[in-house]
């Protein structure tokens, strides 16, 4: 099956424009009712912070700032048990990379 505009139904096509759009708007899942753009917010969210497999190309100091930020504003809104335990190992991970 190759991978194209012929593998998807447009009703899907649509589907996955609108949640790669607002992927990074909390205000427009908060709801809670839209578990897909609940479950891409948290995985967009993991990748930031996943240390392992992408390193930061930004100075220490930033890294700091970078992860505060992230804790504020974007930690505290994961909903989904998986993503929350994701999260608690990627930012303990992440911190203790940016302390190297």
């Amino acid at each position: 099956m190759s991978i194209g505009h012929g593998s998807f139904k447009e009703e899907e096509i649509e589907r996955i424009v609108y949640l790669v759009s607002i992927h990074d708007s909390y205000e427009k899942i908060s709801d809670g009712k839209d578990i897909d753009a609940q479950l891409v917010y948290e995985a967009d969210g993991l990748g930031q912070i996943d240390r392992e497999r992408v390193k930061p190309t930004y100075s220490k100091s930033d890294a700091e700032l970078f992860l505060q930020d992230f804790q504020k504003k974007r930690g505290q809104r994961f909903k989904t048990e998986s993503g929350k335990r994701f999260y608690k190992d990627l930012i303990e991970k992440a911190i203790k990379y940016a302390e190297l």
